[in-house]
């Protein structure tokens, strides 16, 4: 609790700051992760499907929407898009991480995140404007971030298809579809 409470002050610090993270930790965050927006292909109304893609070194991981009892979920900052009507992020199904005895949530080697864009104009290019916030760690933790933009057009050819329908396929099944009928939870106390 005390790690967690000490990771959230520094974060605030830092995000508060606006100073980019490897001025202040001098990380070259090039060397332990590579983000990058990559399209999919366009859906029946105008829609498109898209991915954030992190690519990590080896012996590196980042983190879930929860990240679990320590590390740094990623933040998303879409405000500089152009013709962005409602962008939805799925999550494939993350990695339990067991380090110094706390239990972290999230991915290893890679992170793709497929992106279901919903444009204003479906006649129009979306421009997707990206600034993104995360932590990658491997024996300590640090911040990166990444400004990253994609322009896809209306009807443009399918890119990065068998990646984004991988990252698909790993998401979590609803109970229904996994065959789930019926689930316990028993809490002893200590």
């Amino acid at each position: 609790m005390i790690f967690r409470l000490g990771a959230a002050l520094f974060l605030s610090c830092l995000m508060a700051s606006g100073a980019p993270a490897q001025g202040i930790l001098d990380h070259d965050e090039s060397a332990t992760s590579d983000a990058s927006l990559v399209a999919g292909w366009a859906e029946p109304g105008g829609g498109r499907i898209a991915a954030l893609r992190v690519d990590l070194a080896p012996g590196w991981k980042t983190y879930w929407r929860q990240p679990g009892e320590a590390g740094i979920p990623p933040t998303f900052d879409w405000s500089g898009s152009e013709n962005l009507g409602d962008i939805r992020i799925a999550w494939p199904a993350p990695v339990v991480f067991h380090t110094y005895g706390m239990r972290t949530i999230g991915y290893h080697d890679r992170m793709v995140l497929p992106l279901k864009v919903t444009p204003r104009d479906p006649a129009l290019p979306v421009r997707l404007s990206l600034s993104l916030f995360y932590g990658v760690c491997e024996e300590i933790c640090v911040p990166a971030r990444a400004d990253l933009a994609l322009t896809i057009a209306p009807g443009a050819p399918a890119e990065a298809e068998a990646l984004i329908r991988d990252a698909l396929a790993a998401l979590p099944a609803p109970a229904e579809t996994a065959g789930l009928t019926a689930a316990r939870c028993v809490l002893e106390g200590a």
